[in-house]
């Protein structure tokens, strides 16, 4: 038998990136048709989506060095459980005096929202501001918002709320000027009528009002709509987009990316100059707001977006990144806004509204996100109000209900690489209908949620009962079974299998740019990095329960003391095992379960004492993914430790303890409760990244400045290299037993992975990293 092990030498996420059925992806046709490799009038052309994010996806975002503006300068104080929002405003007010700087939040917790009854965002309103934290994991900055935002006399509706934190530029607009000729999909001008009236703007907003004669362009050629689609059908699509000027000749405006759809002048386009603020960004930040949960859609303003973090309006190349939000409504948002990226989220906590909500925006990226929450958010990356040309990418939403569009009018998106758990997760007022026009791109799109899905119709006319797309273009949409109605749908490939390129949004920049920009594969590794932060992989941990705020029977989530989710079904008591938080529970129940831990498990302990009936034998198990992995029979009143060792768990786990006791014959009765305090466990050990036991390997020097590596091996071996994407660089190198150099100078900095298979067919993967 062949045997092959992985040695998960930072995260099982880096794992699955380089195993086999990823590589032997069969290339999607209509890639190559992308590229010119093929010419096939039956597959159609891919919008070009490469433009989204910070700088059109060219550039990274800066690590900026410009003045400090420490909030503790300005009367914050860390840890002391009282307001800092005036120190927060006096620092942000001082960096936007200077014309910039870095508003800095040192290690520890700070305090905002502290009474209850405020409705006004904390407002970043100059470029170049950065809020930056001391990083995002454990020791690092927190934000805490201590109570939930007030509506503003006026604000009417479940989702009308101020975020905590508004970065928004001034509208500062130019006269209209007319467009007087038609702009082609993948052309990067306009032509207007008096191009002077954008001296002194770097962008431009184009509009084109509810307009009829257009339906049928951007609803891809369909003309039949569903008559209670109000808006549609009254008067019409309605579109906006923003872009920012390149130069300007005659009366022809150049611009810095390209048209994804086709602009017919006769439409009746206007444009107008744009003011927007740049380069501001919110990152190193836990940022924890306090919704208890559980949430209700559409309940109440409290729930739907009394909890929202940040938001950007009239902003361009500003950023959230590496940055944690628990118990929100929103991470993020966008209004009238340009290339904005929110990049290296964890969500967790209690399951909120949404995650990111992309409206009103052109070329926008949220992407590497991982949500955690304890059911996942009701709705994923939501793109919707007139958005075009951006990009859900690499976004892990396995309870989620699925990506989201809410209507008015988003075309031209792509949901890329994104694994959830539904199909859709959409919303929106039947009024503003359809959820998507033409343009959708669902690439390599991953389902979990345990029910096949057969012969889904994006053009469904029922009421609120479906997504409804124009035409989307689907390709390696795999997991569980997914089929969809093709007359819906404008092109499908590789239904149940993942195509080559894994990722589309990285592909098209490599692709435009001639190579991969370096920001990306640093932003994954940094991401995977971060993961670790986030919930502190360490070797040991314990799990008090004193985070749990549960003094009756109940089924409530908590955030514990490593960072992890726990859902409790029991009883929050204590004084049985001792003076802190304990639970119980009773007989068949399990009564408290965790989110998924990374790292592994070796072994698990916890204390216990049988309550009541004290007779009957009680009987606990360690459930790990759902398979009892362990179990302890007990009898008497005395506390004892269940303890399972050498239990080998290499992969990411499902901790849960149930009360598996069974009464006598005829005491059924009973409940045989047993108290539970204090759960450990050690994750399984990992190698480093220098050496390994595996055929006495030394891999040295790691990482590498150059790009050379020195393998020293006693036995001969195959070597094949990927990089972060799951590509080959360099497949079958045949090694000697000795020193053999391994040599990847040509490629950007980042992780490798080195796949090593000897001559019995064991195989072993080791990180390279290259500085």
């Amino acid at each position: 038998m062949r045997k092959t092990n992985i040695y998960y030498v930072t995260t099982l996420f880096f794992i699955s990136l380089i195993n086999i059925p990823n590589l032997m992806a069969q290339e999607a046709q209509i890639w190559k048709k992308y590229i010119g490799e093929i010419n096939n009038s039956e597959i159609p052309d891919l919008p070009n989506y490469s433009y989204a994010g910070y700088k059109l996806g060219a550039e990274s975002i800066p690590s900026s060095n410009a003045t400090i503006f420490n909030v503790t300068d300005y009367g914050a104080i860390a840890n002391d459980d009282t307001s800092d929002e005036d120190g927060i405003r006096g620092a942000i007010a001082a960096a936007e005096a200077a014309g910039g700087g870095i508003v800095f939040f040192p290690e520890g917790e700070f305090i905002v929202n502290a009474t209850s009854g405020n409705d006004q965002s904390i407002i970043i309103s100059g470029s170049h501001i950065v809020l930056r934290g001391s990083g995002s994991g454990i020791g690092g900055t927190i934000i805490n918002m201590k109570n939930v935002m007030a509506q503003e006399p006026g604000m009417v509706g479940v989702s009308q709320c101020n975020p905590m934190f508004s970065f928004i530029g001034t509208e500062e607009v130019s006269t209209h000027t007319n467009l007087i000729a038609d702009s082609d999909k993948g052309t990067n001008y306009i032509t207007v009528d008096n191009a002077s009236v954008f001296n002194g703007f770097k962008f431009i907003r184009m509009y084109m009002a509810p307009n009829i004669d257009a339906n049928s362009l951007y609803l891809d050629g369909i003309t039949e709509v569903n008559s209670i689609w109000t808006n549609i059908n009254d008067t019409g699509v309605e579109a906006k987009e923003f872009h920012e000027i390149d130069y300007i000749s005659g009366n022809k405006v150049y611009l810095k990316d390209e048209f994804i759809d086709d602009i017919e002048s006769t439409h009746g386009w206007t444009v107008q100059g744009w003011n927007m603020i740049e380069e501001s960004g919110f990152e190193d930040i836990h940022f924890k707001a306090n919704f208890k949960g559980p949430y209700v859609h559409l309940q109440n303003y409290q729930g739907d977006s009394g909890w929202r973090a940040t938001r950007f309006t009239n902003a361009a190349h500003c950023w959230v990144r590496r940055s944690r939000f628990t118990n929100v409504s929103y991470i993020a948002s966008t209004v009238d806004s340009y290339a904005i990226s929110i990049i290296q989220i964890l969500l967790d906590g209690v399951r909120g509204h949404s995650t990111v909500d992309i409206a009103k925006a052109s070329r926008s990226l949220a992407g590497l996100i991982w949500d955690n929450t304890n059911t996942g958010q009701y709705h994923g990356v939501n793109m919707s109000g007139y958005t075009t040309g951006s990009v859900a990418w690499r976004v892990e939403s396995t309870n989620g209900r699925g990506i989201d569009f809410h209507g008015s009018f988003p075309r031209s998106n792509l949901f890329d690489a994104y694994e959830e758990y539904d199909l859709v997760g959409n919303g929106g007022a039947t009024e503003n209908l359809p959820n998507h026009l033409g343009g959708l791109t669902l690439w390599n799109l991953s389902r979990v949620g345990p029910l096949a899905v057969s012969n889904y119709n994006f053009w469904w006319f029922c009421n609120y009962c479906a997504a409804v797309v124009a035409n989307p273009i689907i390709v390696g949409m795999h997991g569980t079974s997914t089929t969809f109605n093709q007359e819906s749908v404008k092109y499908e490939e590789s239904n149940g299998a993942k195509v080559y390129p894994e990722s589309l949004y990285e592909a098209q920049i490599e692709h435009r740019l001639g190579t991969k920009p370096a920001w990306i594969d640093a932003a994954m590794s940094e991401f995977e990095e971060l993961k670790d932060e986030w919930y502190l992989v360490a070797d040991n941990y314990t799990e008090t329960i004193n985070n749990l705020e549960l003094d009756t029977w109940g089924s409530v989530s908590y955030i514990g003391d490593n960072g992890f989710n726990w859902n409790v079904n029991a009883k929050g008591v204590s004084g049985f095992i001792d003076d802190t938080k304990e639970i119980y529970f009773q007989k068949g129940v399990t009564g408290i379960t965790s989110s998924p831990i990374r790292g592994g498990l070796n072994s698990f302990s916890v204390e216990c004492k049988n309550l009541w009936d004290l007779a009957e034998t009680r009987k606990v198990e360690l459930l790990i993914n759902g398979v009892v992995a362990g179990s302890i029979e007990h009898k008497g009143d005395e506390v004892y430790t269940f303890s399972v060792d050498n239990i080998d768990v290499t992969e990411d786990f499902v901790l849960a303890i149930r009360n598996a006791s069974v009464p006598d014959s005829g005491e059924e009765y009973r409940s045989l409760a047993i108290a539970f305090d204090n759960i450990k466990w050690s994750r399984t050990s990992t190698l480093s990244v220098s050496e390994s036991d595996f055929l006495d390997v030394k891999l040295y020097p790691n990482p590498s400045n150059t790009g050379v590596f020195n393998l020293k091996l006693d036995k001969p071996a195959t070597a094949v290299i990927y990089d972060i994407g799951g590509r080959i660089i360099q497949k079958e190198i045949n090694l000697d037993s000795g020193v053999n150099p391994i040599n990847i100078p040509n490629t950007n900095v980042g992780v490798y992975f080195l796949s090593l298979t000897n001559d019995i067919g064991e195989t072993k993967i080791f990180k390279l990293l290259k500085n």
